[in-house]
């Protein structure tokens, strides 16, 4: 259940839509590939009227490989992935 919801949470934070499976495109191997790049800011949709800062994509992002690791107990459970989601680092 949560890598279906990671691949959801990559394509609505991000703004994907389907030119990638139209492509044949792996929405987290691209991802991934993005990462390792430091093009992160480049995965934003730029038709996305508020855009996410830059420590905001790099949250969800984390968020959403971790929900996709090859090692399915490596991933969090959902009620973690909420917890992850609710928690702010910008509150003192």
């Amino acid at each position: 259940m949560a890598k279906s919801f990671a691949t959801t949470l990559c394509s609505i934070s991000i703004g994907v839509n389907g030119r990638f499976f139209a492509f044949q495109v792996n929405l987290v191997d691209w991802l991934n590939v993005m990462v390792s790049n430091h093009q992160l800011e480049q995965v934003v949709d730029p038709n996305l009227k508020e855009k996410p800062t830059l420590q905001e994509l790099k949250r969800i992002v984390d968020i959403a490989l971790k929900c996709v690791d090859q090692e399915a107990e490596r991933r969090p459970k959902m009620s973690q992935v909420i917890q992850m989601l609710e928690f702010d680092d910008n509150v003192p």
